[in-house]
């Protein structure tokens, strides 16, 4: 028999697999210290719990305390064994009793142990010595347990121990079943069929009959009050009486005891028969595994490497194993590796073992190649080791530095052509901005028709190159993902009504009809009505465009439910109608739903496109409806949020009205033009003429920022893209300036989205695209501050405006250059004060005084005059005015400085 204690794990002391076996097992090592026991031992020993005895020397329960080392000398070596020897042992309680001994000596990573069973031999002991004439069933008994000790299959060992019981009893028949289960298992059968034994057994498990005393003697084999076999004999002359069943009790006794220990012997046999094929199995996995496996020690040294490591590595497994995992690593790694595994081991950090990494690996011929490693933990006896999971990822590798190349040409190209769009953007809207500007300019002139209509084909002609432009910016953003909408309440029909004005000249050339229908309280919505009321423009220009009788209708449909708001905006027209075959194309880039289309009505097929796109970023949909010769219904849906009527946010000038010459009337705004090109700086100063400003001009950003030092302005018009410095740069140096700094608007053709986050990043405040409409410039001025009080409470300007009545002129130039006198004669007066105050010489100061009093009186800056008046009054009375005085009078001359600069005629204040 195998040694059970091979195949059990000490737990607290306890061999758990073998608790319920009748023998007791235990373990030593070479002193003869308990380290395992089972809980038979225990119960034979007369101890509570096996955590009892572990620790202890066996030397305490032999009667004679030598024994054990008497024992060990028998058993010599660590290949000797003794068996079935009865000795004397004595109980935790000193109680004498008689076991039947089985141990052996071995060895295990060179510490020596001792195995050892005890069975309980007292009660069949005690029979022995009360009836002699059973000495041949205690002799046979003996024997069995000694066969099955030293590794005899149960079968035979029942076999021999029925046919010595057979020959005692002059039977002719016996047998031994062992219960498995429902079912009874045949050890032994002789004199009979195996499969009339095992019927008797189940006649027995049916209906447990008494024990017969016949010709035939069948005895239940219990264990408690569990049935665990049948034990039988027959054919003996005369039958089997009470006395012969008395004889009998060692034998059933050994049954017992040989049955239950068969059973666990089968179990065992299992377990190690399934570890053995988990064992087997596993073997297989790991050699058959298309990832290199590798174990090793805590301290790196490598145990295992299956097939698939040696393809990696080009090693043997013969080779490596027992050489350090280092010699797989590459040089950086490898200090960074030892290390690690220091850490753990001391900390139990873990950040590779648990987690799965990447890293580089070194073949047995040094070349090196990437690999994804996965590291786990397990434990062997109580020691430590690691398992390597490692796959070639050269192919991936190579993938992802071709996929990133990929990426990064398809960025690059990308990029070239957001800037070929920039850059033909900027290039097409600069002159644009000139011709469409001019086209404005020369409209407010006197035409006759036939000028007026050469006029209207430029602006007509102008606006439709501009709306090209607009839709392939517009779809290149749609292509690209990079739209973003902005949110604002408004109200659905006044959104509506607004773009039905932007159209009506248009429908009302065409004789067309332009209506709405709306239901009653449509809430207030949320949403980006720039993109909104570009779709909405698209839809209603198409269908003016492709309608010649009739008219078009907005019908606008809401519906809200938790608190999100379904928008509908259906745009019904009674134009030519789509052929239903090729209603699809028109949301198709650059299509129409008929080539002839385009030749006829022009457009570049992308609206459409760019609308629906548009509309499903809001959570909606564009769709169409059409029948030929009865026109078409074309709806826009969007998912929106539900805002309140208070945060709608009023508008600086009513859509579809033009300010007027007379609306800016007396303005002092100081504006300056930071622009390159001189189309556009004559364009733009036009422009602003017309409504009573006067703007100076920079012609690049270091002009710029140079008349920005030098003088104060209110709105700086800037150019992005100008020679020396552009327009950003100019931007940034000066907002650092320590200056009352001005509103920048940029003014550029370049309307791709990184330049208009560039603009705002370096400090811009409004952004217009060009060509520039003079309204959008009106508008950016009307939202400009009031003059502060402190910039004019030096002047009066009322006393400025009688200078000109005084002089009987009406000539701001000779006003500005009177004033300019004024300022460089109170510039040299503030200095030749201060001079004269330093020497005392108060007649000097006198007379500067006097003469600053009344040309400040005079240029309307009273404060400044009555100050010059009481240091005229000190000085003749000999005294010059003391350093706070000449503070105060400093102050108040540079209060009027600025008031003036701010006021005056560039020519006249530079």
């Amino acid at each position: 028999m195998a040694n059970p204690i091979e195949t059990g794990k000490a737990c607290g002391g306890e061999l758990p697999v073998f608790g319920d076996l009748p023998l007791g097992l235990f373990r030593t090592d070479q002193d003869g210290v308990l380290l395992s026991v089972n809980a038979a031992l225990a119960r034979i020993l007369g101890a509570q719990d096996c955590s009892d005895l572990v620790g202890l020397q066996v030397d305490r329960f032999l009667a004679d305390s030598g024994s054990l080392a008497y024992l060990i000398e028998m058993l010599g070596d660590s290949s000797a064994a003794l068996r079935g020897s009865q000795i004397e042992i004595r109980r935790m309680d000193g109680t004498p009793i008689w076991v039947r001994a089985n141990l052996r000596l071995f060895e295990d990573d060179g510490e020596t142990f001792i195995d050892g069973a005890f069975d309980d031999i007292s009660d069949v002991r005690n029979q022995w010595e009360e009836t002699s004439t059973s000495q041949l069933l205690v002799d046979a008994v003996n024997e069995a347990h000694s066969r099955f000790a030293t590794g005899a299959g149960a079968e035979d060992v029942f076999a021999w121990l029925v046919e010595r019981i057979m020959e005692f009893s002059q039977s002719t028949s016996g047998f031994v079943v062992a219960r498995d289960g429902r079912e009874g298992r045949v050890l032994a059968a002789i004199g009979l069929q195996a499969y009339d034994a095992a019927r008797r057994f189940d006649t027995l498990l049916e209906a447990e009959p008494e024990t017969a005393t016949s010709a035939d003697l069948e005895i239940p084999i219990r264990r408690g009050e569990n049935l665990i076999g049948l034990f039988g004999i027959g054919g003996r002359p005369g039958g089997y009486g009470s006395d012969f069943l008395a004889q009998l009790r060692p034998v059933l006794a050994a049954c017992t005891t040989l049955i239950q220990a068969n059973r666990v012997d089968v179990k065992r046999r299992s377990v190690e028969a399934e570890l053995e094929y988990a064992e087997t199995s596993n073997r297989a996995m790991l050699e058959t595994a298309a990832s290199g496996i590798v174990t090793a020690s805590a301290d790196g040294i490598i145990r295992s490497f299956n097939r698939a490591a040696e393809r990696l590595f080009g090693y043997e497994a013969s080779e490596i194993v027992g050489q350090n995992l280092k010699t797989l690593m590459s040089a950086p790694p490898r200090e960074r590796h030892e290390r690690y595994i220091e850490r753990y081991l001391t900390s139990g950090l873990a950040k590779v073992i648990g987690n799965d990494t990447d890293g580089v690996a070194v073949r047995k011929d040094g070349s090196t190649f990437p690999v994804h490693l996965a590291v786990s933990e397990y434990r062997v006896h109580g020691k430590q080791f690691f398992a390597g999971v490692i796959t070639d990822i050269s192919e991936r590798v190579a993938a992802e530095a071709a996929l990133s190349e990929a990426l990064e040409e398809a960025e690059r190209a990308t990029r070239a052509k957001t800037a070929f769009l920039a850059s033909m953007s900027h290039e097409i809207r600069t002159p644009m901005n000139g011709v469409l500007g001019m086209a404005g300019m020369l409209e407010d002139t006197l035409l006759d028709a036939e000028q007026r209509q050469y006029l209207d084909i430029i602006k007509g002609s102008g606006e439709l190159l501009l709306g090209i432009i607009n839709d392939i910016l517009d779809f290149s953003k749609v292509e690209s993902g990079r739209i973003e909408l902005e949110d604002s309440a408004f109200d659905p029909l006044t959104l509506v009504q607004e773009s039905l004005a932007l159209v009506k000249v248009e429908a009302d050339g065409k004789g067309l009809t332009l209506e709405v229908s709306a239901p009653a309280d449509l809430p207030v919505l949320v949403g980006d009505t720039g993109r909104i009321r570009q779709i909405l423009l698209n839809l209603l220009s198409n269908a003016i465009k492709f309608t010649e009788t009739g008219g078009v209708t907005v019908e606008i449909g809401t519906t809200v439910e938790d608190g999100s708001g379904h928008l509908s905006l259906a745009v019904r027209d009674t134009g030519i109608g789509i052929e239903q075959e090729k209603v699809g194309d028109v949301f198709r880039s650059f299509a129409q739903a008929d080539a002839s289309t385009s030749r006829r009505y022009g457009g570049t097929g992308l609206g459409l496109a760019i609308s629906r796109e548009l509309a499903g970023l809001m959570g909606g949909d564009l769709s169409v409806e059409s029948e030929v010769g009865v026109g078409s219904v074309f709806t826009f849906t969007a998912l929106l949020p539900v805002g309140s009527a208070a945060s709608i946010g009023s508008r600086t000038t009513a859509l579809g009205t033009k300010a007027s010459p007379g609306d800016f009337a007396g303005s002092k705004v100081r504006i300056l033009l930071a622009e390159d090109t001189v189309t556009n700086q004559r364009v733009i100063s036009a422009m602003l003429a017309k409504y009573g400003f006067r703007i100076e001009v920079a012609c690049n950003g270091l002009e710029a920022l140079e008349a920005v030092k030098s003088r104060p302005f209110d709105l700086v018009l800037m150019d992005v893209r100008m020679p020396e410095m552009d327009g950003i740069e100019a931007t940034r140096q000066i907002r650092a300036l320590e200056i009352k700094q001005p509103m920048i608007t940029a003014m550029t053709a370049d309307v791709i989205q990184e330049t208009v986050d560039l603009c705002f990043e370096a400090g811009m405040d409004e952004f217009l695209t060009k060509p520039i409409r003079v309204q959008e410039i009106l508008d950016v001025i009307s939202s400009l501050p009031e003059p502060s009080e402190e910039a004019s409470r030096a002047l009066r300007y009322s006393s400025l405006d009688g200078l000109g009545e005084l002089l009987e002129v009406d000539d701001v130039d000779l006003i500005g250059s009177l004033a300019d006198t004024y300022l460089t004669d109170l510039s040299a007066g503030l200095t030749a004060i201060a001079a004269g105050s330093d020497v005392g010489d108060s007649e000097a100061v006198m007379d500067v005084a006097h003469k600053l009093k009344s040309s400040s009186r005079l240029m309307g800056a009273p404060h400044l005059g009555d100050l010059a008046e009481m240091i005229e009054t000190d000085a003749r009375n000999g005294e010059v005015p003391d350093a706070a005085a000449f503070a105060e009078f400093v102050a108040a001359a540079n209060e009027v400085s600025e008031g003036l600069t701010r006021i005056l005629p560039f020519e006249a204040a530079s």
